[in-house]
């Protein structure tokens, strides 16, 4: 089903739920999406650092010493941002200063950066907070202001999230479409949110080489 999405100001015509079927297959799915960890929505484990590890994460002991030694105020923070809000719901400006907060805490822990810490926080908000890694962040680089590119992580993280946003409310309908044409291949991904649809749709765009996205080849951050 060829589906046209802008993404950044692109029009791009594509079989999207093809190319990101692979996506949610049984071990993405099920040892990420749908696997429980046992913890609550607002509180940080160390289960919930390492099942990161089935997105990628490369995460280790010296990731989890240090997002632990900061877990009470990660935890804080998290628990002033509401679990029922939609990244394409109208949003209160405290909630996204909340999630500038939340990065940069995150971040400030050696070895700890956004695509580990989008990980973690996505299994916590995955209506609300995309998965941002490389693929994601060359996506977001070249339209990001110098000042944006050269601001601290939380700032910096915030601003990838609203241009994913912007991209998101662009194309609801169409990213619905999309999802449900997935839960006619496998019903359980009705529990995707629209949020993790948009994420793989650009995820793999740039990892299978077919957008039309210059990547940034001197990342700054991931």
């Amino acid at each position: 089903m060829k589906v046209s999405l802008y993404l950044s100001g692109v029009a791009i015509n594509n079989d999207w739920v093809e190319l990101i079927y692979e996506k949610f297959s049984d071990f993405n799915y099920s040892y990420f999406d749908s696997a429980k960890v046992g913890s609550g929505e607002n509180e940080i484990t160390p289960s919930d650092i390492c099942i990161t590890a089935a997105m990628n994460s490369r995460v280790g002991s010296k990731h989890v010493k240090g997002i632990m030694a900061k877990k009470r105020k990660i935890e804080s923070i998290l628990s002033q941002i509401p679990d029922s809000i939609f990244l394409q719901d109208e949003i209160d400006n405290n909630v996204f200063k909340l999630l500038s907060d939340i990065f940069e805490v995150f971040c400030s822990v050696k070895w700890v950066k956004l695509s580990t810490a989008s990980k973690i926080l996505y299994k916590k908000r995955p209506k609300l907070i995309p998965m941002v890694d490389r693929n994601l962040e060359n996506h977001y680089w070249p339209i990001l202001t110098k000042e944006q590119r050269n601001s601290p992580w939380g700032k910096y993280s915030l601003a990838i999230i609203k241009e994913f946003r912007n991209d998101l409310i662009k194309n609801l309908d169409q990213l619905k479409k999309i999802k449900q044409s997935l839960i006619k291949k496998r019903k359980e991904i009705r529990k995707i949110s629209l949020v993790r649809v948009l994420e793989s749709i650009i995820w793999n765009l740039h990892q299978s080489r077919q957008g039309t996205f210059k990547k940034c080849l001197a990342c700054k951050k991931v």
